[in-house]
């Protein structure tokens, strides 16, 4: 894969009022962000089982673009809680957010936020644990 650093992001958003790029914020600022945000992209390619940027979209119900890698497609439901698109595939990404209108983003938002229960990490153990009894 390719390594982008953080001056190569910023010259790439540089002068497009649509991006704002942060690094190390404290954690109020975070969530601040997610709840401000129309839409959370989540362009890994790592393998992650389940990337917290999603948890967090959700939590405030924020709706996802992210990319069909590891366990992301168990999180994000197809016109649901999100959309997905092909991993490393530019094409796929620009042809996704070409189609998501702000009246199309908006009334996924509101279905997180009808649906969307956060379960604290002590809820998951507890609930873990019954299964297994």
């Amino acid at each position: 894969g390719q390594n982008i650093d953080m001056m190569e992001i910023n010259k790439l958003v540089v002068g497009d009022d649509r991006f704002s790029v942060y690094v190390n914020l404290p954690q109020d600022q975070v969530v601040r962000h997610y709840q401000n945000a129309d839409l959370v992209i989540v362009p890994s390619l790592c393998m992650e089982n389940a990337p917290i940027s999603i948890s967090h979209a959700y939590s405030v119900g924020t709706a996802v673009l992210a990319a069909r890698v590891g366990g992301v497609p168990e999180l994000v439901t197809e016109n649901e809680s999100g959309w997905l698109f092909e991993a490393g595939d530019e094409a796929d990404l620009k042809k996704k957010l070409s189609g998501l209108t702000p009246d199309l983003i908006e009334k996924l938002s509101a279905k997180i936020k009808a649906n969307y229960h956060s379960t604290t990490t002590a809820e998951y153990c507890h609930k873990l644990i019954s299964l297994v009894k």
